[in-house]
């Protein structure tokens, strides 16, 4: 809802935001950039072209490039349009 608000409230010049993230996880959620971000936490996006990224499983190459990472990707996102 947060990011819904967002994007019908905001300025000519600025970004609406068209993806929301939020991490169930207890013990926090891995993220490529540095922040580990913890339960509960939800966060707003924007993406010229949002499209998937992850779901279900990490693969192998993001694995290698990321060794920290989990197994399973354990956040969940959805796209909104205003």
């Amino acid at each position: 809802m947060a990011c819904l608000d967002q994007a019908k409230q905001a300025g000519p010049n600025q970004k609406k935001c068209n993806i929301w993230v939020y991490c169930p996880s207890e013990t926090g959620c891995h993220s490529p950039d540095i922040y580990q971000h913890k339960h509960q936490e939800c966060w707003l996006k924007y993406a010229e072209n949002p499209k998937l990224n992850f779901k279900d499983r990490y693969p192998e190459s993001y694995r290698n490039a990321h060794p920290n990472a989990p197994v399973i990707v354990p956040w969940m996102s959805g796209v909104v349009s205003v």
